[in-house]
């Protein structure tokens, strides 16, 4: 009886370390993207995103300067929201986004017209 109750506990230990440990994500809260990352965009233009782990963000480059603005990420998918940025009626930008060690790559959809960004983590 106790060798079971022992081996039940381990099993119930190890799961729940599982799940926690899924949950963590890159050990940075769940937000892989949290941080500071700079780079260049595919016009050549170097650009620094600050992304505060709850939303939130701070991009600049081009022509713009610590531009506030929001962001949801969706699996491999950021949908990146700064006013002024989009077209027609919406100010977002989805993006698919690599991550490699220090290094992380936003890319554009085929069919939209805005850049993608290879960028290193500060």
């Amino acid at each position: 009886m106790k060798k079971t109750i022992a081996l039940l506990l381990v099993l119930t230990l190890g799961l729940s370390m599982l799940l926690l440990t899924g949950c963590g994500g890159s050990g940075s809260g769940g937000d892989a993207l949290k941080g500071t990352w700079t780079g260049k965009d595919s016009n050549d233009f170097d650009n620094t995103f600050v992304f505060d782990g709850k939303g939130g963000l701070k991009f600049t480059g081009g022509f713009e300067n610590k531009t506030p603005g929001t962001y949801t990420i969706s699996g491999d998918q950021v949908d990146i929201t700064i006013p002024g940025w989009g077209f027609g009626d919406s100010d977002v930008r989805q993006y698919t986004f690599v991550i490699e060690g220090s290094n992380l790559t936003l890319t554009a959809p085929a069919d939209q017209y805005y850049v993608s960004f290879d960028l290193t983590k500060k």
